[in-house]
C-alpha cells in the first residue's frame, strides 16, 4: 500500500513517517538522476529512501531522504522524481511511505499517478494531518530556534496551505481513492497509519 501524507509545515508528516523506521532502518537508492555541475557534466545522483522491516508489516520505504529535520519528498527536487521514486518503492517493499510540503498542496498530476497505480491493484490511501494551525506555528517556531533561525513567520501563507491542502482532499475523494485524517498529535497518527496499511481501518 501507499500512505501519501498531507499536511502544512510543522503539521508533523515527517515526524509520522519517521515512526516507520526503526533499528533495521537502511538507505536505499530508488532512482538515478543526472545532476550535471560544470566541475562534473556527468555527475549522477540518487533519490533515496529509508527501507526498514517491521514483524507485522513487513517492508516499508519511506522515500527521500531523512538525514535533515525536514525530509521525505522535500529532498527530491521535482514531481517527476518523486513520483518515479514512488513508483520504484512499490516493487521494493509492502508499503510505501511518501510525505512533503510541496506535493501536499497539489491534487494535479498526483491525482493521475496515484489513481493510475490505484486501479493497477497497488493500495493507495492520501492521509490527511489533523494538527491545528496554531500547533503547527509553534512548531516552525521551535524548529526555527533549534537551527537558530528564528525569523518571522508568514502565518497567512501557513494558512492558505492549510486551505489549499484541504482543497485537494475533494479531488481525491471523486476520483475514488481513499483518504483519512491522521491525527496531528502524540503516537495516535502512527497507529491510525498502521491499521490502514494493515487493513483494519
Amino acid at each position: 500500500m501507499i500512505i501519501n501524507i498531507r499536511g502544512t509545515n510543522g503539521s508533523g508528516k515527517t515526524t509520522l513517517a519517521r515512526a516507520f523506521q526503526n533499528g533495521s532502518a537502511q538507505l536505499v537508492n530508488l532512482v538515478q538522476y543526472a545532476a550535471p555541475t560544470k566541475r562534473n557534466p556527468g555527475q549522477m545522483k540518487w533519490v533515496t529512501g529509508v527501507l526498514s522491516h517491521f514483524p507485522a508489516l513487513g517492508r516499508v520505504i519511506c522515500v527521500g531522504s531523512y538525514s535533515q529535520a525536514q525530509g521525505g519528498l522535500d529532498t527530491v527536487g521535482n514531481f517527476d522524481l518523486q513520483q518515479a521514486a514512488v513508483f520504484r518503492a512499490i516493487h521494493e517493499a509492502e508499503h510505501v511511505i511518501c510525505e512533503g510540503i510541496l506535493a501536499s498542496t497539489v491534487a494535479g498530476s498526483w491525482l493521475k499517478f496515484f489513481g493510475d497505480l490505484d486501479r493497477g491493484g497497488e493500495g493507495v490511501a492520501v492521509g490527511y494531518m489533523d494538527t491545528p494551525v496554531e500547533v503547527c506555528l509553534e512548531r516552525i517556531r521551535e524548529r526555527q530556534a533549534r537551527a537558530g533561525k528564528v525569523r518571522d513567520i508568514k502565518e497567512d501563507q501557513v494558512r492558505d496551505k492549510v486551505r489549499s491542502i484541504a482543497a485537494t482532499r475533494s479531488k481525491f475523494d471523486a476520483a475514488g481513492i481513499r483518504t483519512f485524517d491522521i491525527p496531528g498529535r502524540g503516537d495516535f497518527g502512527a497507529e491510525v497509519v498502521r491499521k490502514v496499511m494493515m487493513g483494519e481501518l
